[in-house]
């Protein structure tokens, strides 16, 4: 009994090992791909072939973002801030012509934050997610900004013409689409699993549920589906408290007395089928 025990809490921590093992293996393709030569001194500042420490260091920051968004989003958030500034104050950590790739690690990043940040954290990731696109896009393009400081990074460019500006624009929206599509896919994917359509209602019971705010029908579907408040909190980025009170008012809403109420009501009017419905015993 003990020794199964045992192996049940080994399974239930495997979840927490999805992004430091990511961000390893991330990593180590970055530097094997990607980074070489890496050098143990830092090049001369025309010398755009070459990754030195401090570039690898600030490659495996934005790796340690990924690795710890799900247990601390802010650090997470903060190391990725962080690395972006340093890169900016200090030409000696900028990327070389092969080595910028590292900016790749952020999209798993942007992946992580949307699934486990809430509350600030998450909506200070929204507020940032211009601005630090748009450092990505200036450390690629702006010739000023580039390890050498002379041509752009990826476009060659020794000043700052309509070319480096019209590549400045759309990597600024290419990294903003990236981290849009990050951000947004496990909600996309979360929707298709956990949130049934009310048109197969009866005409009574949707007459009943257009009482509901959209966010009280999504918590109507989700309790309905057999939800935990955890799983219900985790599903829509908000706290278990604010789910409570959802619930409260949808009770009230649809003259319902319980978790179960609801469970049977969406049985009833046929929002969910049989075979989806949980059990009410």
């Amino acid at each position: 009994m003990v020794r199964r025990e045992n192996q049940f809490t080994a399974l239930r921590r495997l979840p927490w090992l999805i992004e430091p093992l990511g961000a390893v293996a991330l990593f180590a393709a970055w530097l094997t791909l990607s980074a070489p030569p890496v050098v143990d001194y830092v090049q001369v500042r025309d010398d755009l072939t070459v990754t030195n420490p401090y570039g690898v260091a600030l490659a495996l920051a934005f790796a340690s973002s990924f690795a710890v968004a799900r247990r601390s989003p802010e650090i997470s958030l903060g190391l990725v801030c962080l690395g972006l500034l340093a890169q900016f104050v200090g030409w000696a950590g900028r990327f070389s012509d092969t080595g910028w790739s590292a900016y790749l690690l952020l999209a798993p990043t942007a992946l992580a934050l949307s699934v486990h940040a809430k509350g600030h954290t998450r909506k200070l990731a929204v507020v940032l997610a211009l601005p630090l696109s748009l450092g990505v896009s200036a450390l690629l393009n702006v010739p000023a900004l580039s390890s050498s400081g002379t041509q752009g990074l990826i476009n060659g460019r020794e000043s700052l013409d309509s070319d480096a500006l019209a590549g400045l624009v759309v990597w600024t929206l290419v990294a903003l689409l990236v981290g849009a599509l990050m951000w947004w896919m496990p909600t996309w994917l979360r929707s298709l699993r956990a949130a049934p359509s009310l048109v197969q209602a009866e005409p009574e019971a949707q007459a009943a549920l257009s009482a509901l705010s959209a966010r009280e029908r999504d918590i109507y579907l989700w309790v309905a589906r057999g939800m935990t408040n955890a799983e219900i909190a985790a599903a829509a980025h908000i706290e278990e408290s604010t789910v409570k009170s959802h619930i409260s008012r949808i009770l009230a809403k649809l003259e319902l007395s319980s978790r179960t109420a609801v469970i049977a009501h969406a049985y009833r009017s046929g929002v969910l089928a049989a075979e989806t419905a949980p059990s009410v015993a």
